[in-house]
Order: C-alpha cells, then sequence, then structure tokens
C-alpha cells in the first residue's frame, strides 16, 4: 500500500487541509473505513482505479463515506500528474459516481472543474439550524442548499466575530443531514470590505474540522454567481485560500495551492 500525504489550499507551506492518497490496498469496504478511523484526518482518498486521463477514487472520511471532496481531488489529481508530467488532463469519478475534470496549466496550476446541480432556499428551517449552530435566528440568513456534486446548507453568519465563536451540534447536524440529505453545513460571512470567511461542519469529531472545502466554496459561488476568494481555517490556525470562478450555470472551477 503505497501512501501519499498532501495539504490542500494552504496559504503557505506550513497550512493546508490534509489528504491521504492511498494506492494499491487490498481493503474492502469495512477496512477502509476502519483504516480512515484511525487516521483521524479530514479525508483518505482510495484510488480504485487508473488508466490514461482516468481515475476512480472513494472519499472515506473517519465516520463515512462521501460522495465527492475536492480537496481530496486535488491531492489526487496533484499525485496523478506528478506521475505522468506529459499529461494536462484528467477526469475522476467517485464510488458515488460523482465525475469531475481536471485540467493543469502550463504554470502547473491544478484546477478543478466543477457541474452545478441545484440550489434552492431552505429558509424554512431557519429556526432549526439556528438551534444547531448554537446562535440566535437572527444572527443567519441567505439560508440556501446549493450543490455541485454534494449538497451543501449555506448559512450566511452576520459577522466574523459570531462565525468563529458558533457552537455547533455535530451529531445533530450530521443526523439532520442524512434526513435531508444534505452533507453538512458550510457557515460564512462577508465582511465590509468583501473579504469572504466561512466554517465548514460536516465531521463528528470538531479537532477534524475542515480548514478547506472544495465542495462547499464552489457551491457558495454558484449560489452568489461570482468568482470568490474563500478563507477558511483562520479559527483553527491553519489557513487556507480557495480560489473559485463561476464560468457559467453550467460550469465552476477551483483552484488553491497543494503542498507535498
Amino acid at each position: 500500500m503505497k501512501i501519499n500525504r498532501l495539504k490542500c489550499f494552504g496559504i503557505n507551506s506550513n497550512s493546508g487541509n490534509l489528504a491521504y492518497v492511498i494506492q494499491n490496498d487490498n481493503l474492502n469496504h469495512e477496512q477502509r473505513q476502519e483504516y480512515a478511523k484511525q487516521q483521524n484526518i479530514p479525508v483518505c482518498v482510495f484510488i480504485d482505479q487508473q488508466t490514461n486521463e482516468l481515475i476512480k477514487v472513494s472519499f472515506y472520511y473517519s465516520h463515512c463515506m462521501s460522495p465527492l471532496c475536492l480537496h481530496g481531488s486535488l491531492a489526487a489529481a496533484k499525485v496523478y500528474f506528478d506521475t505522468n508530467p506529459l499529461l494536462s488532463e484528467l477526469d475522476i469519478i467517485s464510488s458515488f459516481n460523482k465525475k469531475i475534470k481536471i485540467t493543469k496549466s502550463i504554470s502547473g496550476e491544478i484546477l478543478i472543474h466543477v457541474v452545478p446541480e441545484f440550489k434552492q432556499t431552505a429558509e424554512q428551517h431557519k429556526q432549526q439550524i439556528a438551534l444547531l449552530l448554537g446562535r440566535n435566528e437572527s444572527d443567519l440568513s441567505n439560508l440556501t442548499i446549493s450543490s455541485v456534486g454534494s449538497p451543501k446548507l449555506l448559512v450566511k453568519i452576520i459577522n466574523q466575530e459570531k462565525l468563529f465563536n458558533l457552537s455547533p451540534d455535530l451529531m445533530a447536524i450530521y443526523e439532520w443531514g442524512k434526513e435531508h440529505s444534505i452533507n453538512g453545513i458550510y457557515a460564512y460571512t462577508i465582511t465590509n470590505n468583501g473579504k469572504i470567511y466561512a466554517r465548514n461542519f460536516n465531521h463528528l469529531d470538531p479537532n477534524l474540522e475542515d480548514s478547506a472545502t472544495g465542495v462547499a466554496a464552489c457551491a457558495l459561488s454558484y449560489y452568489l454567481e461570482q468568482n470568490l476568494e474563500v478563507h477558511q481555517g483562520e479559527n483553527l490556525n491553519n489557513s487556507c485560500q480557495l480560489n473559485t470562478k463561476f464560468v457559467s450555470q453550467d460550469k465552476i472551477t477551483v483552484s488553491g495551492n497543494i503542498y507535498l
């Protein structure tokens, strides 16, 4: 079993959301889940199959599988392109049959291209979401379910201080998400100068809070219909930056740094 450890979307080599890319394993589903649980990191990406310009992968969090993980995809793409330096395009298909395209520019920048699926209001859940996040309803606005492959509940928080001081009930969020087919809550705020800060609540262990969530940043870009520079992880002392581009209603891209 070969393991590559990478940090994705960090602002420098000392930061980034951790991902393991695992090749040549002989583990079944239960063994993979147990392995991911033991590693206790944001995601383990298992390479199921690899051919020219295509890899099939399975994304494992410590507590469950995920239909799509873009920081995990970025990590897998980095390993692939380093192994195949003459190639500049790659398709990734997840075990949930979610497909994304990856390209590498001449400068070496890796771009993830996703196809938006849907967006819809979730204001009817405001009272319950306020309880899940440990805030007053007046602190929340713009509740929206948005998906580019993995549905996220987007919640705008009134200011950065209240965003960083959220007290989420992670188990209740997980159970609520299962009931409503949503993979976590992406809470964000927009400062007076237009800077976006965000937090993602998807894991059960608070120590595994994502420092960068590509799927959610793209879902936010799709909802706002604009290019974004999203800052995540600052409350965790692990500052990350995700750069999204709203190409059209049918295409969003995201990019960022990646370090071995």
